[in-house]
């Protein structure tokens, strides 16, 4: 289980990169972005060891849903939001707070996914 969450935070890096090169090169890549790759997948495997929400190991797919949202999210903030708004570090914030939304939500209101 150790290595999936790994395997997914470094997919998730790794897709991430084009964002952080361009984020970079502009200086509005800030800690929130580096949290954002982590916390979600972390705050969903708390919510499953508190025994929130549907409790399968078909439910181990949900993650699976982070791994393709936290890379699109960088990647429209970067190359699309920051460009039209002069505040990137609230859009970091912004990211960093929709992600662990979507991954609260993702716990709430996914059924139970039969195995």
């Amino acid at each position: 289980m150790t290595f999936f969450f790994l395997g997914m935070i470094l997919v998730t890096s790794l897709a991430s990169i084009p964002a952080l090169r361009l984020a970079r090169r502009r200086k509005t890549w800030f800690g929130w972005d580096y949290a954002t790759l982590v916390t979600p997948f972390a705050l969903w495997l708390g919510l499953v060891s508190a025994g929130f929400g549907a409790q399968s190991l078909g439910n181990l797919v949900e993650p699976l849903t982070l791994v393709a949202v936290i890379p699109i999210s960088h990647s429209i903030r970067i190359f699309l939001v920051d460009s039209w708004s002069k505040s990137a570090r609230k859009n970091s914030i912004a990211v960093f707070a929709c992600c662990n939304l979507i991954a609260i939500g993702l716990r709430a209101f996914v059924p139970l996914i039969p195995e």
